[in-house]
């Protein structure tokens, strides 16, 4: 576990060449605005890797804030020549990203190996 902010949480697990981080909130009583951009790509620096696949607790709500460090995550990887990628996003954290018409840029992949594989959501018709 990373030590983010008070009523956060942020678990990360290794891979042979991916970091994966899970974000929750775990109290009511949080920091609104933690420095996860800069905590995460820091963790990522440390251990050496430029690919990362975030999760999101399903209990989590996704603020324009946090959907902000997303982004800025997302650009650091690519200016990195690495990859950011979303997996098990609840269907309502998605739609805020497509609401602010960032869900081509974050697709919703299924689980861990399809981020890591890069197999695209199937798209609802």
């Amino acid at each position: 576990m990373i030590d983010l902010a008070e009523g956060w949480s942020l678990t990360v697990d290794e891979g042979p060449e991916w970091l994966f981080f899970r974000l929750s909130q775990v109290s009511d009583e949080h920091e609104l605005e933690p420095e996860l951009a800069k905590v995460v790509w820091r963790h990522a620096e440390q251990r050496g890797r430029k690919r990362l696949v975030f999760e999101l607790d399903h209990h989590t709500l996704l603020s324009s804030y946090l959907i902000g460090q997303l982004v800025l995550l997302h650009k650091r990887a690519e200016i990195e020549g690495g990859v950011f990628r979303l997996c098990d996003f609840a269907e309502y954290a998605h739609q805020a990203l497509a609401r602010m018409g960032m869900a081509s840029r974050f697709p919703n992949y299924r689980n861990r190996e399809d981020a890591v594989m890069g197999h695209l959501p199937q798209t609802r018709v």
